[in-house]
């Protein structure tokens, strides 16, 4: 999830895709060139009033036994599992069990802070509370079965980083807690809620919480490439991040569960405009993107070696959802072009006006950027001649060059512009809002 800092929007003018604007053909031919370099492996649905136009997959739920992933295959689909959770809070405080405002000491009294953190600074990343995958050891424990007894001793002993409700810093740790809520609301597990509220009244049949992987069942499993070749990656074990990342899914169904929240469907009209937040504010579930000139919402995902996100657009009642269990290449390198395709960009112009620099221009740039105004803080460094941004607790993603001190990230219509002389760098997105980090001294 990109944090809110960055997630503004701009509405243009509305239009509606359908299966004969859509250019399948480029489209395939993108993901066939994609498929032959061996740097993906996935699938995508894009849906468009409701109705699937588009499903491709491509490459292996499983090297060793040689088994294509198809439009069925399972993914693991990391935070994209967030709005989920979110739709099932929300739904609890339609039906009157629970508020905005109840606090998390009437659930767990022994979190810190527990007095102070509300539901809706738990949904809104405003708790305070450390992001518990960031613990040292994570990498270790997440393989193993955790109870919430180990979890919620986890959270003690981690505290807190902030008063709740006075920064915005993205912590799986609310997400999870979320998960335990309902449970405790409901008297069930989290797997039989989600598969109560949102899989079985929208007949999904290849969604729920995931379990250990089966492959012959056609779940993915997941890779990294080294040394030229893919190797398989060990499997967090889903009872550690519940609420805020257990899902497994397709993109079909992700889309079909976009498309019913955006609907109706799942929430009131009322939930749905408190879950989107106000522009360039916060949500709660999901954040609001500028996607190539249009707005948009939705959430990335990332677990083992899976990634995976899911974008809805309001205006052009349109949906993309994209799972991957194999990626050697960024996410925005995949979709960008796919998004052009779509929306009729042309991709060689902007790879004309693309400036470019050698690898020693971007040294001036690396570094830690912050502010005192805002908890963004975003880590900038580089792989050859791309320059790389990072924020906390996000998958780093590239940034093309278009002029001097002057960078872009197209899939959210983010510019960089940097000041060599003052070491800061202004960050805006679709000239809807910008604010200034400077550089630190972080040796």
């Amino acid at each position: 999830m990109i944090k809110k800092t960055f997630l503004f929007c701009m509405c243009l003018c509305a239009f509606v895709i359908n299966a004969q604007q859509l250019n399948e053909s480029k489209i395939d031919s993108l993901l066939n060139l994609i498929a032959s370099k061996d740097e993906v492996m996935g699938s995508i649905s894009i849906y468009s009033n409701g109705k699937e136009i588009y499903n491709k997959s491509i490459g292996f739920a499983d090297v060793k036994n040689r088994l294509q992933a198809d439009e069925f295959t399972k993914y693991r689909i990391g935070s994209v599992t967030k709005t989920f959770t979110a739709t099932v809070i929300m739904q609890l405080i339609e039906e009157g069990k629970l508020t905005l405002d109840t606090p998390l000491k009437t659930f767990f009294p022994l979190i810190p802070n527990a007095d102070k953190i509300d539901i809706e600074s738990l949904l809104k990343h405003q708790s305070g509370l450390f992001n518990v995958t960031e613990e040292k050891d994570f990498s270790t424990w997440m393989l193993e079965h955790q109870t919430r007894e180990q979890m919620l001793a986890r959270f003690i002993k981690n505290g807190t980083i902030f008063e709740p409700k006075t920064k915005t810093m993205y912590s799986n740790t609310n997400f999870i807690l979320l998960s335990y809520i309902a449970e405790a609301i409901e008297d069930d597990n989290f797997s039989n809620i989600i598969d109560a509220r949102i899989v079985k009244p929208l007949k999904l049949k290849r969604t729920g919480i995931g379990q250990s992987i089966q492959s012959k069942d056609n779940e993915a499993l997941s890779y990294v490439k080294r040394d030229g070749n893919w190797k398989l990656l060990p499997e967090t074990n889903m009872s550690a991040p519940m609420g805020a990342g257990a899902i497994v899914s397709t993109p079909k169904e992700i889309n079909t569960f976009y498309e019913n929240l955006f609907s109706g469907t799942l929430v009131s009209k009322t939930s749905l405009l408190k879950m989107k937040g106000e522009q360039g504010g916060v949500g709660m579930g999901m954040s609001n993107f500028f996607i190539m000139g249009k707005d948009s919402y939705g959430h990335a995902g990332r677990i083992d070696g899976f990634e995976s996100l899911a974008i809805y657009f309001p205006k052009n009642k349109l949906s993309i959802a994209f799972t991957a269990n194999a990626l050697n290449v960024s996410v925005q390198s995949v979709l960008i072009p796919i998004f052009e395709l779509i929306f009729g960009e042309d991709t060689k112009k902007e790879n004309e006006l693309s400036y470019q620099l050698a690898s020693k221009d971007l040294n001036v740039y690396l570094g830690v950027y912050n502010s005192s105004e805002t908890p963004v803080e975003v880590v900038f460094s580089k792989n050859e001649n791309t320059l790389i941004a990072k924020t906390q607790g996000q998958p780093p993603f590239n940034l093309t060059p278009i002029g001097e001190d002057f960078f872009k990230y197209p899939v959210l219509g983010l510019t960089f512009k940097f000041n060599k002389t003052t070491q800061t760098v202004i960050i805006e997105q679709g000239g809807s809002n910008s604010f200034e980090l400077k550089k630190v001294d972080k040796k």
